[in-house]
């Protein structure tokens, strides 16, 4: 949900994204938000992931085209 809200542009950049849900929804501090975790397990290692999901529960788990696009050129949220 965070990549697809950074995909419709309804927060600006990867930072927002981590502090707010780090701060506001108790996500895990010690990795560092959603994007953070995302560049350190891999987009392509989690798109992998969410497409097993896909096939195997329905497209409710199909990846947003942002994560797919990152996926495929191995483009981190972090530099």
């Amino acid at each position: 949900e965070a990549a697809k809200c950074l995909e419709d542009e309804i927060i600006s950049d990867p930072v927002v994204g981590d502090i707010g849900l780090v701060f506001g929804t108790g996500f895990a501090p010690f990795r560092g938000g959603p994007f953070r975790y995302l560049d350190t397990v891999g987009v392509d290692n989690y798109v992998g992931m969410m497409e097993g999901f896909a096939d195997k529960y329905g497209s409710q788990f199909e990846p947003c085209q942002l994560l797919k696009d990152y996926a495929v050129s191995g483009k981190k949220f972090h530099n």
